[in-house]
């Protein structure tokens, strides 16, 4: 009989920004200040944006 512990709905995700990436996490947190979301929420807003964009870029290229 195996128990597994039961899986959570929940996720964390850690991302490390190395020297050659500290003006993406810069521009990253400005962004998140700009848009006034917080980390995830602008990870969600940059995911959604981008599939809207290749969307809408095959819609007017095809």
């Amino acid at each position: 009989m195996s128990h597994h512990p039961k899986q959570s709905p929940f996720a964390t995700v850690n991302f490390y920004f190395g020297e050659q990436h500290l003006d993406t996490l810069q521009e990253f947190d400005q962004l998140s200040r700009t848009i006034k979301r917080s980390r995830t929420g602008t990870l969600h807003f940059l995911l959604t944006h981008y599939k809207w964009y290749n969307k809408h870029n095959l819609a007017c290229i095809g």
